[in-house]
């Protein structure tokens, strides 16, 4: 695994303002990764020239209106290293991250993930993601079908796997927890269970927008689906269950975070 070369992968629009302090993280770890490849996918605010012109040492790539996890995918495509790492632009690791999710790899393993630190004015709060829903004596599968308990800002993930999984799913909302599931199905995951990325959620927050029950649906349909396919059974009454809350309740929630909360409340996490 140490022979492993590693490519950061950061997909920004329109985020001049945040997208600097993202890179210099990666380019401050104690173990650099081999590639910093910067996707800018259509930015109207002078994020792409910012990037080119104080990064010069980073690939740069443009994509069209991809959407977040598009712009990963083109990133990943253009990479030529082994270990892809993922970090969104509003986003920043801490300087032992790349260190840690090898190490948590063990060698052998074909993921990795690290704990996430939201904090923000949106909050009243900073909380982690995973949060207590997350039950490590569980597998990742059993986890990730009944809730996305990883961020991809906190992931490591081998290219094969990756492109085995087909890569993220090009729809509107869900893309990160649709990849992280089927994912799951395949490959066992190594955890660090400390703090390597810190994520700053603000009212430009794709998931902080307001929630579509819609959208929602959507998700929790598509995970259905995978899990049928996959003969996995044992999770259709939870995704069942799940449905019919969003259906009841999600037509008062605001964001992605109340719906986390509420099943919580109900007591489906």
């Amino acid at each position: 695994m140490p022979d492993n070369k590693i490519a950061c992968i950061i997909p920004v629009k329109n985020r001049r303002h945040m997208v600097s302090e993202a890179i210099e993280s990666a380019l401050a770890q104690g173990r650099l990764p081999d590639e910093v490849i910067v996707v800018d996918d259509g930015s109207t605010d002078g994020t792409g020239e910012l990037v080119q012109k104080r990064f010069p040492m980073v690939k740069f790539l443009k994509g069209r209106s991809l959407g977040p996890g598009g712009a990963r995918n083109l990133g990943a495509m253009a990479a030529e290293a082994e270990v892809l790492m993922f970090l969104d632009s509003d986003d920043t690791w801490r300087d032992d991250h790349v260190e840690k999710l090898i190490k948590a790899m063990d060698g052998k393993k074909a993921c990795s993930f690290g704990i996430t630190l939201n904090q923000g004015q949106c909050l009243d709060s900073a909380f982690t993601i995973p949060g207590r829903e997350f039950q490590r004596h569980r597998p990742m599968e059993w986890n990730l079908f009944r809730w996305c308990s990883l961020v991809p800002s906190s992931v490591a993930v081998r290219k094969e796997a990756f492109l085995h999984a087909g890569g993220f799913p090009n729809v509107p909302l869900g893309e990160d927890w649709l990849f992280f599931a089927r994912l799951s199905l395949s490959y066992e995951f190594g955890f660090e269970p400390t703090v390597l990325t810190v994520r700053k959620i603000h009212s430009g927050n794709l998931c902080w927008k307001v929630f579509s029950q819609k959208l929602a649906i959507t998700v929790v349909d598509r995970l259905t689906e995978m899990a049928r396919n996959a003969g996995k059974c044992d999770y259709l009454t939870h995704l069942n269950k799940t449905r019919n809350l969003i259906l009841d309740k999600g037509d008062k929630w605001k964001s992605v975070q109340e719906w986390y909360m509420a099943l919580i409340k109900y007591g489906l996490l």
